[in-house]
């Protein structure tokens, strides 16, 4: 693996494709789930994503082997980061706007920065600002209002409850992933935990199969979801790890605020979507509070 630092350009040009895939995934899913079970959509959506990714690990010469023992711990890893958090993603996606689901969905750093501290890394006071900042803000975005309290009186809508909760999802997910990718990488890793979550996802799209009138995923729609299965979940995931392994950790993370800034941008273009101006100071608010548990305490 290349050092940080060492194919800058390449690195960049990496982490612009991952930022413009991700961004426009959730407006571009949007349409989709109006004519798809959510369910359906993420077992295609991973099942798609499972398929590319096996190709590539393949042509790579890789071998897909696994300890026996580690079987079990990947299938909950599986269960997690792909049957829930995917699978939820286009729940929750279905209950609400693209532009409010990129914002929540961006808090997972916060939340990893708590699992952290829990975990014996300890957590500077710039931090615990950074946390106040961004519950301060996923408040004001979920709430949307300054002068009554509308998430208990079920004001909100139930897929920002859903990102909101996905979001530490997938912070759980990426503490507890992290021994498997140091082992076996993260491609063979991510090709193990679609392939058993996608299972999951199987399982649970049942009902939703069966229901499900394909004769409407047509044209641009089947084109969305081709875009939202092998690029959000395929291709973006090299992309990442390769602007990882040549910007480093801090360089790539930072960049990551602008997937949320070009969801928002992407959905007020091709949805109509609006964010009130409550909520346009929430995200501003989630957006410094992540910055600020990522920064490095100066030395």
């Amino acid at each position: 693996m290349p050092k940080p630092g060492r194919g800058v350009g390449s690195g960049e040009a990496y982490l612009t494709v991952t930022v413009l895939i991700w961004g426009t995934s959730f407006p571009i899913a949007k349409p989709v789930l109006a004519v798809m079970d959510p369910w359906v959509f993420g077992f295609v959506r991973c099942g798609l994503a499972s398929l590319l990714l096996l190709g590539v690990l393949r042509m790579q010469g890789r071998s897909l082997a696994l300890p026996r023992h580690e079987v079990l711990p990947m299938v909950g890893l599986g269960l997690l980061g792909v049957t829930c958090f995917q699978g939820l993603w286009g729940v929750g996606l279905a209950h609400t706007t693209a532009s409010k689901a990129a914002i929540l969905i961006a808090t997972s750093p916060v939340w990893g920065t708590l699992i952290a501290h829990f975990g014996g890394e300890r957590l500077s006071s710039s931090g615990w600002l950074g946390v106040f900042l961004s519950f301060a803000g996923v408040l004001l975005i979920v709430n949307n209002s300054l002068v009554s309290l509308t998430v208990i009186g079920g004001g909100a809508d139930l897929g920002d409850l859903i990102f909101l909760g996905n979001a530490i999802a997938f912070a759980v997910y990426s503490a507890v992933s992290r021994p498997f990718v140091a082992r076996h990488g993260a491609l063979k890793t991510m090709v193990w935990v679609l392939l058993f979550g996608t299972c999951g996802l199987l399982l649970l799209g049942v009902p939703g199969f069966a229901a499900q009138d394909w004769a409407q995923l047509q044209g641009p729609l089947l084109l969305n979801l081709l875009y939202v299965g092998f690029g959000a979940s395929a291709i973006a995931q090299v992309t990442w790890y390769a602007a990882l392994s040549r910007l480093g950790l801090v360089r790539t993370v930072v960049a990551m605020f602008l997937v949320p800034v070009i969801a928002v941008l992407t959905a007020f273009a091709f949805l109509g979507e609006t964010v009130s101006p409550l909520q346009g100071c929430g995200a501003a608010l989630v957006l410094g509070g992540i910055w600020l548990c990522r920064r490095r305490p100066a030395k």
